[in-house]
């Protein structure tokens, strides 16, 4: 367990492990992702989707949602592995939809 003080100014210092651990440097921003009334910590660059780095930010925000509460199917995951690889559009996720759950008439 590592711990920090508090100082006057609301301000803290995070051990080093932990930052290696979180994979922070100076400059960079941490979310508090509260859970059942305790946070967790999380580099708040691990949970934005980007291309270059596609899996390891979907893996990141699958966890954070579940850590949240919020539960991700098998197919919400593949869709997202697949859009984000380019192997799939919006327009084919609509379609497939469609097919799934049959066309609503407006």
């Amino acid at each position: 367990m590592e711990i920090a003080k508090l100082t006057s100014k609301g301000q803290l210092t995070l051990p080093i492990t932990i930052r290696r651990r979180l994979g922070v440097d100076c400059g960079d921003k941490i979310a508090f992702v509260e859970k059942n009334g305790e946070y967790i910590l999380v580099n708040i660059d691990r949970l934005t989707l980007t291309e270059r780095n596609s899996s390891m930010s979907i893996d990141n925000v699958v966890a954070s949602m579940d850590l949240e509460g919020f539960e991700i199917g098998e197919e919400h995951k593949k869709y997202m592995y697949d859009r984000l690889a380019g192997k799939i559009t919006i327009e084919d996720r609509i379609e497939h939809m469609n097919k799934k759950y049959g066309a609503r008439d407006e």
